[in-house]
């Protein structure tokens, strides 16, 4: 399966190039993680949103991520939100129905239709975690797999015994989820592979210490929604350098 890869840079989204799975590298999370930090535009990085999810493996899933460190990449950015108990759960869209089996009336959410009954598809920000551990996760195909729906900790728990090669990117989508995503990673000591991806409009320059604990961050520039394909996006190059990322659809 080809990826298409785009330049996410100190400026906007650029189509690159497009290749082939390969099998994985040891690579060095703390050296991938330490050229980022390099304003070098020579430098390519490859990092895949959301992991490399294909048919029977969804996304921002443990089989997501342990195929992309398969494939020869070097880091994956995981979407984090919260639930209404301000629990952090690994999931782009606002709403669980796309991403998930979550049903109160037998029929699963179908965004390629109009009509839905909205309750399939609830807000996760006013969605209890009990219902959330109760959930399966669904292929891009819209199809229910084996995989559960887990949260960060867990989910990076279980995978990182595996994948010691792969940098963890976690997109915090929320203003009160940085905290709680850098304790997370402290208490799991992957420090030295993760890095944590916000919108610097949550915070004031002055606390982001406090708030990342240590942990290797990156402050995002955006206007409009962070969710939407017409928002422009940069990041900053003194940390982060020229990152190539791979986009698998028209948002985030």
């Amino acid at each position: 399966m080809n990826l298409h890869k785009v330049i996410a840079g100190a400026g906007l989204f650029a189509t690159l190039f497009s290749t082939a799975q390969a099998w994985a590298e040891n690579y060095s999370p703390t050296k991938v993680i330490a050229a980022m930090k390099q304003n070098n535009p020579r430098l390519k990085i490859i990092m895949l949103h959301r992991g490399h999810f294909s048919q029977g493996c969804p996304e921002n899933s443990g089989c997501a991520i342990t195929a992309a460190s398969r494939a020869d990449i070097e880091a994956v950015e995981i979407d984090v939100k919260e639930s209404a108990g301000g629990t952090l759960w690994p999931i782009h869209d606002d709403t669980i129905g796309r991403a998930t089996n979550h049903t109160i009336d037998g029929h699963l959410f179908d965004p390629y239709t109009t009509n839905q009954n909205p309750d399939n598809n609830p807000d996760i920000a006013h969605t209890r975690d009990a219902t959330l551990l109760s959930l399966h996760l669904r292929d891009p195909l819209g199809h229910v797999t084996q995989y559960p729906f887990l949260n960060p900790e867990s989910l990076l728990r279980t995978v990182d015994l595996a994948n010691r090669n792969i940098v963890y990117v976690l997109d915090m989508k929320t203003p009160t989820s940085l905290k709680k995503a850098a304790q997370i990673i402290k208490q799991l000591r992957i420090e030295d592979r993760t890095i944590l991806n916000f919108n610097i409009a949550f915070y004031p320059a002055a606390v982001i210490q406090q708030e990342t604990l240590g942990v290797h961050f990156v402050p995002t520039i955006g206007t409009g929604n962070f969710d939407s394909g017409m928002s422009v996006m940069s990041v900053a190059h003194t940390w982060f350098g020229r990152v190539t990322v791979s986009l698998r659809s028209r948002y985030g």
